[in-house]
């Protein structure tokens, strides 16, 4: 075959392997991502996958930064940070990273075609390191073909080759994803060390991705709303602002209580006097004042004003196009009084709307313009998803959306534990 018609040739054989990925062979459940698929005929169709170590997240972004944005809802668990210690990098309020961080990409190879499969992220907070959270830039369908499976097993496989070739395993104390990549990662995972780091039979966490944008903002509830004719006016004295220093104390505390709620990340009280800190100087955090009561007089109210902080809400991942939601929490003696559905609406509002009084969300990432979507992980076991529903996240009630997907954390016993 002339050099000529082998160039025309091969976009169809390429376009004929794309679809034999995705349709030709016959769906099994992503319930069962452990199943082994050694099939010398899927083999030989595969795409060839390479890897690479980021340790700069400047290099991380030249190199994939445009894929991260195309999917800025889905890729935010990993993007985000990345982002923001690039801007930290880049704008001199950083001279260097901490020790021990790095990014690893899977690329496949198909044709002349070279696309991003998935980007895992090991990485610190202040309060110490972060689980390995892993983005697949490829959706992954609750029923997939034996072939995107087998797929998806060699991405894996490869990406846990060169993790274990960077890090010790006791760093990996958690691993968080699309619940069939956890699930797969976690298998391969506590094999490969002969089972001397188990996973943990009980998911940490378990939750569906959603979001709100300014075509499917709601704002309040009917139920939440008080002024004349329904409209959203707060009662009297009750204030929706960002935190300051003057409210460390009382955030420090709902932040200690929130940790409970979320074993193994408990918090001891100068932990949470650290994070609170950190959110209020970084600008990430707003709160719900309004006037305590007397017979519900608790830790996190104010003696000398006689106000109390109901609510906190907390923002703390952010790109240049979305922003997600990480904490919500409400003291126990101010519930079921709408405190969260409305500040979470505030909040959602600002945001969609650039209407922060000019402020940044994060003072070190400069993000000040209105973003285009508002992120969120919703546990499965958590009441409040009503109230998110209600302002306009979607993907709540059981109905099929793009980008609302379910994702799972599991651990490992025998490693270091660290915190997020």
């Amino acid at each position: 075959m002339s050099h000529s018609r082998r160039h025309l040739f091969l976009p169809f054989i390429h376009s004929l392997i794309i679809f034999l990925l995705t349709s030709m062979v016959p769906a099994i459940p992503y319930s069962s991502p452990s199943l082994e698929l050694s099939s010398d005929e899927i083999s030989s169709c595969l795409p060839q996958l390479s890897t690479a170590v980021f340790t700069d997240p400047r290099h991380l972004l030249s190199a994939v930064g445009t894929d991260l944005e195309s999917r800025a809802k889905e890729s935010n668990i990993v993007y985000a940070h990345a982002y923001k210690l690039a801007c930290q990098l880049r704008s001199g309020a950083a001279s260097s990273i901490a020790p021990g961080q790095f990014w690893i990409t899977c690329h496949s190879r198909q044709g002349g075609t070279t696309a991003l499969e998935l980007v895992l992220s090991c990485t610190e907070g202040s309060l110490g390191t972060y689980p390995i959270f892993i983005y697949s830039h490829r959706p992954v369908p609750k029923s997939s073909s034996r072939m995107f499976l087998s797929h998806l097993h060699a991405c894996i496989s490869a990406v846990i080759k060169t993790l274990s070739g960077v890090t010790p395993p006791q760093r990996v104390f958690s691993v968080f994803s699309l619940a069939p990549i956890t699930q797969i990662f976690a298998e391969k995972w506590t094999a490969l060390f002969g089972g001397l780091y188990p996973t943990v039979e009980t998911p940490w966490y378990a939750a569906t991705s959603s979001y709100c944008t300014a075509d499917t903002f709601r704002g309040l509830s009917p139920s939440s709303r008080s002024g004349a004719g329904g409209r959203a006016m707060n009662p009297p004295g009750h204030i929706m602002r960002k935190a300051t220093l003057n409210d460390l104390d009382q955030c420090a505390a709902l932040c200690e209580a929130f940790a409970k709620t979320g074993p193994p990340y408990e918090l001891s009280s100068s932990q949470a006097i650290k994070e609170a800190e950190g959110m209020i100087r970084a600008n990430q955090l707003w709160v719900y004042e309004l006037p305590s009561d007397s017979q519900n007089c608790s830790s996190m109210e104010s003696v000398s004003t006689r106000t109390a902080i109901a609510t906190i809400v907390a923002v703390t991942r952010s790109t240049p196009t979305v922003s997600a939601i990480t904490k919500v929490y409400t003291d126990t003696a101010y519930r079921s009084r709408g405190c969260a559905e409305r500040l979470v609406a505030h909040v959602t509002n600002e945001l969609l709307t650039g209407s922060s009084h000019g402020r940044p969300v994060d003072a070190r990432t400069q993000v000040t313009s209105k973003q285009h979507a508002v992120t969120l992980f919703v546990g499965h076991t958590l009441d409040a998803t009503r109230v998110y529903r209600r302002v306009g996240f979607v993907g709540l009630d059981g109905s099929k959306q793009d980008g609302v997907e379910d994702w799972l954390e599991l651990g490992f016993n025998g490693a270091t534990l660290g915190h997020w």
